[in-house]
């Protein structure tokens, strides 16, 4: 039984296909070359119609083996079905056809995040850079990637690099501060913090982070301020009660942070811990 459901679902995939190569076929009379095909695949992309994208791509690179186009075009049709290996097949014949392509790199440099291959987008991203060395979105997205595998002091450079082009990008800003909050540069996180701030007094996550920074390095008055300050932004904030209850509990005041604690608790935090810790009635 099981066998018969297989040749049956191998049979639908072919039948579907059959269709499509017939619904391309029409066209087939007009489009008599590689282009044609490549242009009526990309209107076919444009509406999410992947797999009759792909019919049309196959047919493009049929007239023309080295239509470097429509491999990329190919490659982003298979990604959106999830077709991981046969994306990655296209955008490497792509590159290989042509090798100075910025986005052709980006494109394998997604494949390669989406497949958890991380420090291979790194590579794919510094060719990008080798190109164009002040391609600022490259220069992020591999600063975010060294980042995420804790390479910390090339992140800390990429970000650096970035934020020199861009010196008021909140985002970017962010992200270095996390960095240098993990390399223990704790000043240099909190620094970043009050440039955000500084820029834009209601960002959140600056104030946030940056409270978050003081509570590290014993400035509880500071963190005070901080927390004091989101939650007139943002009352439902249940981290800024837990880090303002913490800071009001290293300066011995007790009663303050159990009142913190007891409003996160009411947020839906959990402060069980800290409450029967601190004996908070």
């Amino acid at each position: 039984m099981q066998q018969k459901i297989i040749f049956l679902s191998i049979f639908i995939m072919k039948l579907n296909y059959l269709v499509l190569i017939l619904f391309v076929c029409p066209i087939c009379i007009f489009s008599q070359n590689s282009t044609e095909f490549l242009k009526k695949a990309n209107e076919s992309l444009e509406k999410n119609k992947f797999s009759t994208a792909i019919a049309l791509l196959d047919s493009a690179i049929k007239k023309d083996e080295n239509n470097h186009k429509a491999y990329h075009a190919r490659a982003k049709a298979k990604l959106n079905l999830r077709f991981y290996s046969g994306a990655t097949a296209d955008i490497s014949r792509a590159i290989e056809l042509d090798n100075k392509n910025i986005e052709y790199y980006n494109a394998s440099a997604v494949i390669k995040i989406l497949t958890g291959f991380k420090t291979e987008a790194i590579e794919e991203y510094t060719k990008i850079i080798d190109i164009k060395p002040d391609d600022i979105d490259a220069i992020k997205a591999r600063g975010q990637l060294y980042a995420q595998i804790k390479m910390y002091k090339k992140a800390y450079s990429d970000y650096n690099k970035a934020i020199e082009k861009n010196p008021k990008d909140e985002a970017l800003l962010l992200a270095r501060s996390a960095v240098n909050f993990s390399i223990k540069n704790y000043q240099g996180a909190i620094n970043d913090c009050t440039t955000i701030i500084s820029i834009n007094p209601k960002n959140q996550d600056a104030i946030i982070n940056r409270g978050m920074y003081y509570y590290a390095v014993k400035k509880y008055q500071e963190c005070i301020i901080d927390f004091d300050n989101l939650l007139i932004i943002n009352p439902k904030e249940g981290d800024a009660y837990i880090y303002r209850g913490l800071a009001h509990k290293e300066l011995k005041a007790i009663d303050k942070a159990c009142a913190d604690w007891k409003k996160a608790t009411e947020l839906g935090y959990d402060t069980k811990k800290w409450q029967e810790e601190n004996k908070c009635k």
